[in-house]
């Protein structure tokens, strides 16, 4: 392949892919149909319900679970469908890069699906197993043009309000021409509509093909069971090869009959006698001999005899075929020739109608458009010399009112220049006349009264150009509200011809609507007249079909009859099974009794061994929680005799040094400076006890106090570091008020901390209280 065809190819594909980005997701995609739940779920074939667009299909129209996510551009907020985050409208790969790379793929994906269910359609429609050749692939196209292509185009032109229009420009296309795609429509909307007609097309094959097959199977069964002969059932026993129909008589295997039922015989004179149950089972076990013998015959030389009746058959059916093939063929032709005859010239004479039709109303519109534009073109000019004629208008008045003015300015500056003049001359004459002598009073009344009536002829002029220039403003000011009355007049003219041209375009419009609505109610009493006749030959072969199945009622009556006759032959041989099953049964319940006793034995063993394992836990626990409380009572004794030889060392040593007042005075305040103790405080009940009084208490051997020669006493007082009291001081009842003796404050030892811990921190439990009690003994 040449470089410049691949590169041409590339950019083909690459400009598909820019149209497709352009377009965006189509509407089909972004529709959330209510009745999902009957096509939309994952178990079902859920289509894409999408447009389509105008280049190659799109092969995979499934639905897909994209999606719930918005995407969008940057700065505008785009709404999203259900397909994830694939806007509507334009995507591109510079704002949305995944959204873009989801829309390619998808379209993508539907071109693929499209391909193959095309092939497997021609293959299909051309009755081959594969399309290797390019006569077979031309005639693909143009059945798949003609059956699939333009449905989808008219169905996708009329959702547009194209139909008419698209119908005319099909009409005119060869069938090897290629079909122009509906103006405005997009790839991937075409591509998913001729992917949605394929399934369908897939669907009704699949489900013809299940009805014939159910159809053969159940007339084959409903024949076996309405034979009323004396043959074995031997069309059930075929397997899916085996078609040929061959009847064998039933054996009779009287001998072993005759010997079985003879040997439990009873003679009597001439007569002969046999048990009930010896007799039944003779006849089941021939019964089943027969049917097992006869089976197994059938199983080995069956297929022998069915080849060479298949072969018999074969030929006979192919003469049959082509006898009936070519009988059709003469009836199918006559008949076709004539329907095609009209056919064409129907069709021929409505294309001729449609293209004329066309083309008047062409030339109509051409002319009418023709007659507007020169109408707006008159209104043009005219609109614009009015214009020009207005400032003309507006120039010549201006360029009049200001010769006015000037020739009024001119007057004024005559009459001034006149009025100077008369003024200079009096005053010369004056002067002259002072010169000469000749100055009389009268002369200079005259010139004063000249002068006075020059100078009222001046004030009038003056005040006539006055006049004249409001004249001129007025005359102008009515103009101008003149011009503008007029411009406003032209303007609504001109806004009412407008409207009354749209009035009249609308009226040609609902004209010519009127004029499409009513060819349509035409073709669609025509198509109503061809579906009731289709109606009427449906009803005829449901007259037929009615007559059929009233003769097939008394057949299924027969057969019934039948049925329950084989049915008793059936219980006769299942009889004979009976007692093997009662056995197998048996030992199975004895089986299953064997492994339930085992089962409870093994349950029980195992309750056993818990239960000892229980005690012995329990046991385990009982003596720990023994030994723990001997040892807190034992480290609680310890410590309160420790603290009794204590006191009484104490007591004793007070008693020796000091008498026994201030020693108690000083002991007093010394117990009243303790800090609290850590436990609670002691009960009455511990306090009464004897326990706590010091003569109650059992007598130690303790070290005697003597005195030495070098003064002193022997043994040294014990002294004992300060600690915390950890127990409650005794109290006694035999002083009032009874003697507080301090016991010194000491820190529990490091070595019995760590014992404690060893012993008991494995044993303490989790529920044990926070603060300790007195000990008891």
């Amino acid at each position: 392949m040449d470089r410049h065809v691949v590169n041409g190819e590339i950019l083909g594909v690459s400009l598909l892919l820019e149209d497709v980005l352009q377009n965006g997701l189509p509407e089909l995609f972004s529709q959330q149909p209510d009745d999902s739940a009957a096509s939309g779920s994952t178990g079902q074939r859920s289509r894409p319900s999408t447009s389509t667009s105008r280049r190659p299909p799109s092969r995979h129209g499934d639905k897909r679970d994209s999606n719930e996510d918005e995407g969008g551009e940057t700065s505008v907020p785009v709404e999203t469908g259900p397909y994830g985050d694939i806007p509507k409208g334009v995507v591109s790969f510079s704002t949305n890069p995944q959204a873009a790379v989801k829309l390619i793929n998808l379209f993508l994906l539907v071109c693929s699906r499209l391909e193959l269910l095309k092939t497997d359609w021609g293959c299909r429609k051309l009755g081959v197993n594969e399309i290797a050749t390019s006569r077979l692939y031309r005639t693909m196209c143009k059945v798949y043009k003609i059956e699939i292509l333009q449905p989808v185009y008219q169905q996708v032109a009329v959702k547009m309000g194209q139909g008419q229009e698209y119908a005319a420009l099909g009409a005119l296309v060869n069938d090897d021409e290629p079909l122009s795609s509906p103006p405005g429509a997009t790839e991937m909307e075409l591509k998913v509509k001729q992917l949605i007609r394929l399934l369908e097309n897939l669907e009704c094959t699949m489900i013809y093909d299940v009805i014939r097959r159910i159809s053969r199977e159940h007339t084959l069964v409903v024949s076996e069971r309405g034979r009323d002969d004396a043959t074995l059932p031997t069309d059930l026993w075929k397997r899916p090869v085996m078609k040929e129909n061959c009847t064998i008589a039933k054996p009779h295997l009287v001998e072993n009959f005759i010997q079985d039922l003879m040997s439990e015989h009873t003679e009597k004179d001439e007569s002969v006698s046999f048990t009930r149950d010896h007799l039944d089972r003779c006849l089941v076990k021939l019964a089943s001999e027969t049917m097992l013998r006869e089976r197994n015959c059938f199983e080995s030389y069956a297929m022998y005899y069915e080849n060479l009746l298949r072969h018999q058959h074969q030929l006979l059916y192919m003469k049959e075929q082509e006898i009936k093939q070519h009988q059709d063929t003469i009836e199918a032709n006559s008949s076709a020739t004539i329907v095609d005859v009209h056919c064409q010239l129907a069709d021929r004479s409505h294309e001729q109608l449609l293209e004329i039709t066309a083309l008047r109303a062409k030339i109509a519109e051409m002319r009418e458009s023709l007659m507007n534009q020169e109408k707006e073109l008159r209104e043009r000019i005219k609109s614009d010399f009015a214009f020009l004629v207005q400032e003309l208008f507006s120039n010549c008045f201006s360029m009049k009112n200001s010769f006015e003015e000037f020739r009024l300015f001119l007057h004024d500056d005559v009459h001034e220049g006149l009025s100077d003049v008369r003024r200079k001359a009096v005053e010369d004459m004056k002067k002259l006349r002072e010169k000469s002598g000749t100055l009389k009073e009268e002369s200079e009344a005259a010139s004063k009264q000249v002068l006075a009536k020059s100078e009222q002829i001046r004030k009038f002029q003056e005040e006539n150009k006055y006049l004249g220039q409001l004249f001129l403003k007025i005359k102008t000011m009515n103009n101008w509200k003149r011009t503008r009355l007029f411009i406003r007049y032209h303007d609504s003219v001109e806004s009412l011809r407008d409207e009354a041209d749209k009035a009249k375009r609308e009226c040609l419009g609902v004209k010519k609507i009127a004029e499409e609505k009513e060819i349509l109610f035409k073709q669609e009493q025509a198509a109503l007249r061809k579906a009731l006749s289709e109606v009427e030959r449906e009803c005829q072969k449901l007259r037929k079909k009615l007559q059929y199945e009233q003769k097939t009622k008394l057949q299924k009556m027969h057969a019934q009859m039948q049925e329950a006759h084989s049915m008793r032959q059936l219980e006769l041989a299942k009889s004979t099974n009976i007692d093997k099953l009662i056995a197998d049964l048996e030992e199975k319940e004895l089986q299953l009794r064997l492994l339930t006793q085992n089962l409870d034995r093994d349950q029980r063993r195992n309750l056993f061994a818990q239960e000892q394992s229980k005690k012995a836990l329990k046991q385990m626990m009982q003596q720990l929680d023994h030994e723990r409380n001997l040892k807190l009572g034992a480290f609680e004794r310890v410590e309160d005799l420790q603290r009794q030889i204590y006191e009484y060392e104490q007591h004793l040593t007070s008693g020796l040094s000091r008498p026994g007042s201030g020693a108690g005075s000083r002991s007093a305040s010394r117990t009243d400076k303790r800090p609290l103790s850590s436990y609670r405080t002691v009960p009455d009940t511990y306090a009464a006890s004897p326990l706590f009084v010091p003569s109650a208490r059992p007598s130690k051997p303790v070290n005697v106090v003597q005195p030495v020669a070098g003064g002193g006493f022997w043994p040294p007082p014990v002294v004992f570091p300060q600690r915390q009291a950890t127990t409650p001081d005794p109290v006694s009842s035999s002083y009032s008020p009874p003697p507080k003796i301090q016991r010194p404050k000491t820190h529990t030892g490091r070595l019995r901390g760590k014992i404690s811990d060893s012993l008991l921190g494995d044993v303490e439990s989790d529920d044990l209280p926070d603060t300790r009690l007195p000990p008891t003994f």
